[in-house]
């Protein structure tokens, strides 16, 4: 082949780069066409490499606009994790969380904790690598959630925005019991969590024992409802330790704090059941 068809040829091929939208082959395209001159790749290593170029930077592209369309903003690695730091937890477990099989089976992960534990970081983590997988994610706080609830309830187009939390493979909601939570936002809870039990996975993390999350909702009976459905197939991780956050300033804060590491949550007893019709949340039976 000479020198003016060779040309003719490498113009042809960026044209039709160009044309199939693949500008990181394109960009590749003359530094792999100098190594199969000068005899380092076959021809067949050539097209590899130049597929592969461009496989790479969609896959980057498509991970990039899933992470922010999840709000994933922050980003969180298992690897970054130092579970050096967390002894009490089991670091096999959850990297066996992190394979992503509870998703499949639509399983509730809770991460408890004092503040600073690593539960966020582990949630999002997670996230990350549903994301990946290829799994549609979306993260939010409760306060955020029960917001959006709330807002969609006024405008009276609630059950739209319940199934648009609906939609994620995974939906990870943090924070519970952080914040107060505003009249009615158990029951709008509720209802998001009874539309996604057994269609859809969750992982939640929060500060609070099980057994008071009847003063986190406000309502002893919503918040039986809810441990229900997000305790029936589940995954309880028990976070003790102190804050990851606070570990370089220790020694500024007060004995009780530094010596209350560990939330131990009182064993959940469910309320006895009233006599009659049991009660309903919004048209939703509590004992359904």
């Amino acid at each position: 082949m000479n020198v003016i068809n060779e040309a003719s040829i490498i113009d042809r091929i960026r044209n039709d780069l160009v044309g199939l939208k693949m500008p990181r082959a394109l960009e590749a395209l003359g530094h792999i066409v100098r190594r199969l001159e000068q005899g380092e790749l076959s021809a067949l290593e050539a097209i590899d490499i130049l597929l592969s170029e461009e496989l790479t930077l969609r896959e980057n592209s498509r991970i990039k606009t899933a992470l922010r369309m999840g709000r994933l903003a922050t980003i969180k690695t298992l690897a970054g994790f130092d579970f050096t730091f967390q002894p009490s937890l089991d670091r096999d477990r959850i990297l066996t969380l992190a394979q992503l099989g509870f998703i499949e089976r639509c399983e509730v992960i809770h991460f408890l904790g004092p503040p600073g534990t690593g539960k966020s970081h582990l949630a999002t983590a997670i996230g990350v690598e549903a994301v990946k997988a290829g799994k549609s994610v979306y993260f939010t706080t409760l306060a955020e959630l029960i917001a959006s609830l709330a807002k969609a309830e006024r405008e009276g187009r609630l059950q739209e925005r319940i199934r648009f939390f609906c939609r994620p493979s995974l939906l990870v909601v943090d924070e519970i019991g952080y914040l107060p939570v505003i009249a009615g936002g158990g029951n709008l809870f509720f209802q998001l969590v009874n539309a996604r039990y057994e269609k859809g996975a969750m992982i939640l993390t929060s500060n609070r024992g099980f057994a008071e999350w009847g003063d986190v909702f406000g309502d002893p009976v919503v918040a039986t409802a809810l441990l229900d459905r997000l305790l029936h197939h589940a995954v309880v991780v028990q976070i003790e330790g102190s804050s990851y956050r606070l570990r370089q300033h220790a020694e500024l804060m007060p004995e009780h704090v530094r010596s209350k590491a560990l939330i131990t949550p009182p064993a959940f007893a469910p309320a006895p059941k009233p006599r009659g019709r049991p009660p309903k949340i919004n048209g939703t039976s509590l004992s359904a």
